[in-house]
């Protein structure tokens, strides 16, 4: 993955190609410099300069698989900071707890709304999270007493 992100960034591209329209939707693939591999992506020139890249499917799968990671990565740290906004008295319990309702819809992980699952089992579960207002009136009764 390291050598096709140097590669994607580099001025210095080691494989590339022209693309040559042809006839109705055939064109022509001139390889001007390198090959096609298995290991590198070669960059092609279309006829009015636009640019391509062209990837052996494997890298193209390791790169959407490492973009899908990094969008779990994100969605994790929000629902962390999601819980964590709403007082949870286990924070432990409330992660196991939004787990197993992303699992229940079969959602994709990268996709979820963090603050709204939270609110929703908030509303469902209030005894997962602090109660202020609660808190605060026992105080006052404490204090009053």
């Amino acid at each position: 993955m390291e050598k096709l992100v140097e590669s994607l960034s580099s001025n210095q591209k080691r494989n590339q190609a022209l693309l040559h329209p042809f006839e109705g939707n055939e064109a022509l693939l001139e390889l001007t410099k390198g090959r096609l591999g298995n290991e590198e992506p070669c960059h092609v020139k279309g006829a009015q300069g636009e640019e391509y890249v062209i990837l052996p499917k494997h890298l193209l799968l390791g790169l959407v698989n490492l973009l899908q990671k990094g969008r779990e990565e994100r969605v994790k740290l929000n629902l962390e900071r999601d819980i964590l906004q709403q007082m949870p008295i286990d924070f432990e319990d409330v992660w196991e707890v939004a787990l197993q309702e992303i699992h229940r819809e079969n959602a994709n992980l990268s996709y979820v709304d963090t603050k709204r699952l939270i609110k929703e089992i908030k509303r469902r579960h209030p005894n997962l999270f602090f109660q202020l207002g609660d808190l605060f009136g026992r105080a006052k009764e404490e204090m009053l007493d």
